[in-house]
């Protein structure tokens, strides 16, 4: 065989197994009780349970450290204001999301509106309206059952004094176990879904 059709043959291995790494399905949702404009610290729930290894489970929070750390946030042990749970599920999953309106589009018109109201010292009347909305969206919540492609990495946000989780994101058939033991597949997937939650800590860049 010559050299060239050699290389060609590796180059089409090598791109073929990248798109078993990058090549899965990126999702999230989230609470409209979520009170996203009061939030600053961060600690990681105890893993009891976890499916995977020691080594996936430190660069799993290392790297979900450091892009909480991006966006402002401080790891506090004692009482923080969000615990952050997370497992790997090798198998299929059955699993339940919501169909919402764009995270990011929904943050900006709730909040934006009570900075408004500051400005114009009339937050109560405001917070009344979005209180009233909220609600309706809260009945309005439209369930879809998904079932998600073998090997899932999911993420939540459990707002510890409201008792809720308020964001959940989650990638879909991602490699296999033995992959995922790669720091660098590890951090691109981490990285991938923290990517839906742009929420700024409370005393960072205003949203």
């Amino acid at each position: 065989m010559k050299a060239t059709q050699f290389l060609l043959l590796l180059l089409i291995a090598f791109s073929f197994s990248c798109s078993n790494y990058y090549d899965h399905i990126i999702e999230s949702d989230y609470s409209y009780q979520g009170t996203f404009n009061r939030y600053k610290t961060f600690d990681f729930a105890a893993r009891e349970g976890f499916e995977g290894t020691e080594l996936q489970k430190q660069a799993i929070e290392k790297f979900l450290e450091t892009n909480m750390e991006q966006l402002g946030y401080n790891r506090k042990k004692n009482k923080p204001n969000l615990i952050i749970f997370y497992n790997l599920y090798y198998e299929d999953l059955s699993f339940q999301g919501y169909k919402q309106p764009n995270f990011e589009n929904w943050l900006k018109w709730n909040f934006s509106k009570k900075i408004i109201a500051k400005k114009q010292d009339s937050l109560v009347a405001v917070d009344d309206y979005l209180s009233q909305k909220n609600n309706n969206q809260d009945e309005d919540y439209n369930r879809i059952r998904y079932t998600l492609q073998e090997g899932t990495l999911l993420i939540s946000m459990y707002d510890r004094r409201k008792n809720n989780t308020i964001w959940q994101g989650y990638a879909s058939g991602i490699i296999g176990e033995d992959e995922f033991q790669n720091e660098r597949i590890i951090r691109h997937i981490v990285s991938r879904i923290m990517d839906k939650y742009r929420v700024l800590a409370v005393g960072s860049v205003s949203l």
